[in-house]
Order: structure tokens, then sequence, then C-alpha cells
């Protein structure tokens, strides 16, 4: 049976938040502070290629810290408050959005991108018109939309009456009932609704609506099953743990695509630990005589040829396996947030969240911006990596 998995819809932390942003880095840079996080990765950054069983116990041990440390940061963001809705609502942060992003891109002198022409359009906005302004008039009218959103919040409930009530006129209007019979049958549907939401978060607080089932190549007559590219009938599992086999045995398939080459088979496939010094000393040096020496079996002709191709001179250039920080970043932005990783709960939120937006543009406000913390929190994350990459032994 696979580990749990952190799924998506059960999380808090969310990048594209920057309340959440700030809070979540601020909240980690003191929890990293206290346990003395950084300094323990400097210094077990320094350590040789080859650690010792300390040092691997130290390395586990901080590792485990550091992913308390990030669980306690995205608690200590809280569950967000569900706010009633109505058209207004969607309107009021629309504008805010609209405001936050198109001064974003005055300072930034980049272009007006297709969404924010979009999100213009649906709020009857001239957006040219709109970017010619000043950034402090931008500034003026992002504020504005601010309090507006947190106006609504503090009478959400009356704009979502209201809205409701314009529903059931609507309603009545066209032969389906009296307004008031309308308005308490919404009211209780909602009520309804919300009781069984809170039921469910109470009694499965893990479930949510995942893959139930598959569609897979069916059996031929001859009792072949055909690969997915030259199925031309399908059938459906349901079962789920028929749902489960499928998918590993997919996974797999998928991970063992190298399966075959000259190093999968014999004689390449039968260098075991004690043939390795001589099968290196062999790479380097390429002396055709010894290559039988390696394994009872012997070469043949197609794996000599390999082995040639694969001679290492110095024209060769030789690969670091360091990862930098320009690599790491550009690989986490490519790297969907919701995409589910590791069932410790480390979800890839955790180190998207450093690389958002903290949307800080009136600090007395929203605080001191928190981009140094952010990179200073990296400077956890990448040497992590890089020791596990260089120790051949990632954290268990």
């Amino acid at each position: 049976m696979t580990p749990d998995l952190s799924h998506p819809t059960n999380r808090v932390l969310d990048s594209h938040i920057p309340f959440y942003v700030r809070k979540y880095r601020r909240e980690l840079h003191r929890q990293f502070s206290e346990h003395n996080i950084y300094d323990r990765v400097l210094r077990l950054s320094k350590a040789t290629n080859s650690p010792s069983s300390e040092q691997i116990d130290l390395y586990e041990a901080l590792d485990r810290d550091i992913t308390k440390a990030c669980l306690a940061a995205e608690k200590a963001l809280g569950h967000p408050k569900l706010v009633p809705w109505s058209p207004i609502l969607l309107t009021r942060l629309g504008t805010q959005y609209y405001w936050m992003k198109l001064q974003a891109l005055k300072c930034s002198k980049k272009q007006i991108s297709q969404k924010l022409r979009e999100v213009a359009e649906t709020l009857d906005r001239h957006i040219d018109t709109d970017f010619k302004l000043s950034v402090a008039n931008m500034k003026r009218h992002w504020r504005y939309a601010k309090r507006q959103v947190r106006a609504y919040r503090e009478d959400a409930e009356t704009f979502r009456d209201a809205w409701l009530k314009e529903q059931a006129e609507a309603a009545a209007a066209a032969g389906k009932g009296k307004v008031e019979g309308i308005l308490k049958c919404i009211k209780q549907h909602e009520k309804t609704r919300k009781m069984f939401r809170k039921l469910r978060a109470a009694l499965s607080p893990k479930e949510f609506g995942g893959l139930m089932s598959l569609w897979i190549p069916a059996e031929t007559e001859d009792g072949v099953i055909p690969s997915p590219e030259e199925a031309t009938e399908w059938e459906t599992v349901n079962d789920p743990i028929a749902v489960e086999r499928n998918i590993i045995e997919q996974s797999r398939k998928h991970f063992r695509q190298a399966q075959g080459t000259p190093f999968t088979v014999p004689p390449l496939a039968q260098i075991d630990g004690a043939h390795a010094p001589v099968a290196r000393e062999i790479l380097r040096s390429g002396l055709p005589e010894q290559w039988r020496e390696v394994t009872p079996t012997g070469w043949n002709n197609e794996t000599s040829n390999f082995i040639d191709r694969l001679q290492l001179d110095d024209k060769i250039p030789k690969i670091d396996a360091k990862i930098s920080m320009k690599d790491f970043t550009s690989g986490i932005k490519k790297w969907k947030e919701k995409t589910t990783t590791s069932p410790s709960g480390r979800h890839l939120g955790h180190l998207h969240v450093l690389l958002a937006p903290d949307g800080v543009i009136n600090p007395e406000e929203d605080g001191d911006p928190t981009k140094d913390i952010a990179e200073k929190i990296l400077t956890v994350h990448l040497p992590m990596i890089n020791i596990a990459v260089s120790w051949g032994y990632p954290p268990l």
C-alpha cells in the first residue's frame, strides 16, 4: 500500500495569496532562527563527501527539524475564513487584483498580459488608459480597492442576503413561487450544505475527490493486453485496489524505459561491487585486452563498441553535480505548485511561497518586505539538496 500523500485541497499555504506569503516567511524565519537551523546547515555543508555515521545522523535530524518548522509555519497561518459570496465580492477582489498587477507592470516596465486585459474587460476598465497613470495614482486606486474589500468582509452577510433576495424575486417573477418561500428554501439548502461540509471535514479529513476509476486497454481474444497506442477497446476499472495496482504497474513501465540499453543487460549489468574498481579503470584507460577479466561471460561486439564511445579523455568536460541557486529556483517555478509530492507534508507550496511576490507596497499597512527573508530561507533548502547529491545519501 502506498503512503498517504498531502492532497492539494488539504493545504492552507498558497503562494498566490500575498498575506500568506508574508506571514509564512516571517514565521518560518522565526522557527529557523530559534532552532539554529541556518548555522547547522552551514556547518554540515562544509563536511567531506565521505560522511561518517555521526554526520549522517545529524543530517537526518536536521531534515526532520526543517520539516517540523515548515509544517509549524503553515499551521500558524490558520484556516481561511469563508466569506459569504456575492457578485460584489468578485468585482471588488478583481479590482484590487487589477490595480496591484497594473502598478507592478508599470514599475517593472513590462508589457500588459492578455490575462490582465481580460480582467480589465470584465471590470469594464480601459486598461491602456489606466496604464498611462502614474504609479502614485495607481497606488491610490489600489488602496481604495483594498479598503472596499475589507468593507465587504465586515458586512458580507448583508450583501449576500441582498443578492439572494434578487435571485428569489427573479424566480418569483418566473412563476416558481413566492419570494419568501423561495428565499427560505435557498437558505435552508445552504445551511444543510454547510452542515454536511463540517461533518465531512470532521469524519473524513483526508478524503477529497481523488482518482476513482481508470480506463485501461481491454484484453484481446488471444489473451494479450495491447499497449495504449495499439488498443482499440478499453475497459473501466473502479475497484480501488485494482486502480492502485494499475497505476503502480504503469509507473514501473514508465521508469524502466531504459531497460535493454547496455548498462541494464549483461555483461555491463553483471558488474558488481567487487568488479566496479576494475570497470572504472577500464573505462578510463581503454584496454580491450582486460575487458574479459571483468565478467565471466566476456563482452560482445555491441558492448565493446559502446565502451569505445565512452572512453573518457580530457576533451569531455566534467559535469558539476552541484545545483546552483539559479537552476534550483527556475526548476521550482516550472513545477506546478499543486503537484502531490511527499507524505511528509512538505509540499511544493513551501518552495513556491519563497519565490512568489509578497504584495508589500505600503510597509505601513503590510509590514516590511520579506524578500530578504525568503532568500535566506532558500540558503537552507538548496544546501540540503546539494548535501544529498554530494553524499549520495538522501534523508530518510
